[in-house]
């Protein structure tokens, strides 16, 4: 069961995306292309030569319109950004991997060290047949300049720092689910295994269990199995989510996502924050904690 990376991603597609020839340069063609604000933080960063020069590149370009929307998401604003040109120069080069690359070698849960140093991760979701680098969509076609192929993203791309439990640890949001984690002994898994998804409830999900939180803090065992069954195989963004049964690492249970028109739930949990980001996988924040139903019993008696 380990080595199955849900049924949902997998196996690479045997069609080249569409490639359009351009005689124009990169920063040219990315221009006319929707993406004059990139353009113009590469050349406010004073990075112009590393996309005129002569070096092969693959480079995955944010359209002009995420740019404010995803910032705010990350807590920042454009004038901030421009501020720290070391941070803007880390964010725009994380774009960047060296190479010219095929859609069809971004196959599921590979890995690309960018010109940041920082790894990209991409996926192939079967499902949707769509491909991804950290949950940020693909276009099905790209443009091959003399030394670029470029891509057009969904989303802005931001440096990946952090395992799981660091993200986990370093999060306001999921002060307890640290503490349970620590107190269950799984911080080394939450660091090592990969790839994993973790259903990570917030503070506001473990109030929600009133006086059950301290008790279960000193139950190393039934908390471990309880935290066991938030995480599953495989790296399974937003993009990629859609009705199905996830084998957990709690092995006698598996848990349900459903598709919704207004979202996913993964069994009655709703979705606060998805796609963050870690090296080693994806977290995303839930509503509510999830109690497998092997262990309801132990649970309830508490």
């Amino acid at each position: 069961m380990k080595f199955l990376l849900l049924t949902l991603a997998c196996c690479l597609s045997t069609a080249h995306s569409a490639v359009t020839q351009s005689s124009l340069s990169t920063l040219d063609a990315l221009s006319r292309s929707g993406h004059s604000t990139l353009v113009g933080l590469i050349k406010y960063a004073n990075l112009t030569d590393l996309f005129t020069g002569t070096d092969q590149l693959t480079i995955f370009a944010p359209m002009d319109n995420s740019w404010t929307r995803d910032l705010q998401n990350l807590g920042l604003t454009m004038d901030q950004l421009k501020a720290n040109k070391t941070l803007l120069a880390d964010v725009l080069s994380y774009h960047v991997i060296m190479g010219t690359h095929q859609r069809d070698e971004m196959w599921n849960e590979r890995m690309f060290t960018s010109l940041s140093g920082d790894v990209l991760r991409t996926n192939h979701y079967v499902y949707n047949n769509g491909f991804f680098v950290d949950g940020s969509q693909i276009s099905s076609s790209s443009t091959q300049t003399s030394n670029a192929m470029i891509y057009n993203i969904r989303h802005l791309l931001y440096p990946i720092k952090g395992n799981a439990y660091d993200t986990i640890a370093n999060d306001k949001d999921l002060t307890t689910l640290k503490a349970a984690i620590d107190a269950a002994g799984l911080a080394d898994f939450m660091r090592d295994q990969a790839p994993i998804t973790v259903f990570a409830p917030t503070d506001a999900a473990f109030s929600l269990l009133g006086s059950k939180v301290q008790e279960l803090l000193a139950k190393p065992d039934l908390l471990k199995e309880i935290l066991e069954y938030h995480v599953v195989y495989g790296s399974l963004y937003r993009a990629g989510m859609h009705s199905s049964t996830l084998h957990t690492f709690e092995e006698k249970d598996q848990i349900h996502l459903t598709n919704h028109r207004f979202g996913p739930t993964v069994e009655s949990a709703r979705f606060t924050t998805t796609d963050i980001s870690a090296t080693n996988g994806v977290v995303h924040k839930i509503s509510s904690v999830m109690a497998p139903a092997s262990l309801a019993s132990q649970i309830y008696a508490i």
